[in-house]
């Protein structure tokens, strides 16, 4: 069950949509209450702390052309 909402969480920092989503507000809906837990319990799960894994991620997504 962490499990899954670590991959939503972990899809909502990922999404350019939700990039300027402070990461508590990410978390939140998933019942993942406590910034601090969820940090740790992220970073256990995917080896970077939320605030990493987001900014590597969105680095990485090639940004649209117009």
């Amino acid at each position: 069950m962490r499990t899954r909402r670590l991959e939503r969480c972990a899809r909502y920092l990922a999404s350019p949509a939700r990039a300027k989503e402070p990461i508590s507000t990410v978390a939140a809906p998933w019942g993942l209450l406590d910034c601090r837990h969820f940090s740790r319990v992220f970073k256990a799960e995917y080896g970077e702390t939320p605030r990493d894994f987001r900014r590597r991620v969105l680095m990485s997504t090639p940004t649209p052309r117009p």
